[in-house]
């Protein structure tokens, strides 16, 4: 890099890592109130343990159906290789994940624009306000229950499964965003929670790609870690906002150095808040 841009940049970075470090206390009253909330009724997320399980459930399309090469043993492969060492350092070797990829794929009812339209700006919503990929999920939920022992994925006997991932046979919308009848990468609630037998409910799920491939694993972690309550980036600029009005003046820049620092005291924070319950002080 040219010293001329990068010796700049170096000093803003310090600069602005060193208003975070005084300010930090702020930051994170600011995080914790504007962070995005489900429904009160939701289920309470179950943090990261020491014994980890997740159900992974491949779902295709009547056109776009799994194969060899992007099927359960695809899934297999890049959630072994990837999200097992992931999450080996993130708890710093505590944690011992294994990754159940179910063996039967659910093929939806209808292709992916069904499931994925964009409806003026909102993502997978059709003119109702009705986010679309629920219904996929809750088909695929629902037509592979009676083949899957649930009970294996509710990591504290409360009833609840805790740990469901749901990969599709089709791209993220996020790979290509003008394609508006694509899927989202998400994690969310179910409305209500899915009866799947023995007592056990299913509340909450995570959608990605599995034909991103290896290169998606990152958004595939991402959406997986909200599962165990960490936060979102997604209101990062309405605080960042916020926090300059109050401190800065309210000005651009100021914005503009708020966003940074809010958008790495936001992560640090979060994976914190997963290591600290995952390893408590004594």
């Amino acid at each position: 890099m040219n010293p001329k841009v990068g010796v700049p940049l170096v000093i803003a970075l310090l600069i602005v890592s060193s208003w975070a470090f005084i300010n930090g206390e702020q930051i994170d009253d600011w995080v914790r109130d504007n962070q995005l909330s489900s429904d009160e009724s939701a289920e309470t997320l179950l943090e990261i343990q020491e014994e980890e399980r997740w159900l992974v459930l491949v779902a295709d399309f009547p056109s776009q159906r799994a194969s060899e090469a992007w099927g359960v043993n695809q899934a297999q492969n890049m959630l072994d290789d990837i999200a097992r060492s992931y999450i080996e350092q993130l708890t710093d070797g505590q944690t011992n994940l294994t990754i159940v990829v179910h063996q039967e794929v659910a093929t939806a009812s209808e292709d992916v624009g069904r499931y994925g339209s964009d409806f003026e700006g909102n993502r997978d919503t059709d003119s109702a306000g009705n986010f679309l990929p629920l219904d996929l999920a809750e088909e695929v939920v629902l037509d592979l229950a009676s083949s899957i022992n649930w009970s294996q994925f509710d990591l504290n006997g409360d009833d609840e499964v805790d740990r469901l991932l749901i990969l599709h046979t089709t791209k993220g919308q996020e790979e290509t965003p003008a394609q508006s009848e694509k899927i989202w990468s998400h994690f969310t609630h179910f409305e209500t929670p899915l009866d799947v037998g023995d007592g056990l409910s299913v509340g909450h799920y995570t959608m990605a790609s599995l034909r991103t491939g290896s290169s998606g694993m990152g958004t595939v972690l991402h959406e997986m870690l909200h599962q165990m309550g960490a936060l979102d980036l997604s209101t990062t600029a309405a605080i960042a906002n916020n926090i300059a009005a109050a401190t800065m003046g309210g000005t651009f820049a100021a914005s503009v150095v708020v966003i940074v620092a809010v958008i790495a005291a936001t992560s640090v924070f979060s994976i914190s808040m997963i290591y600290l319950n995952h390893h408590p002080h004594h």
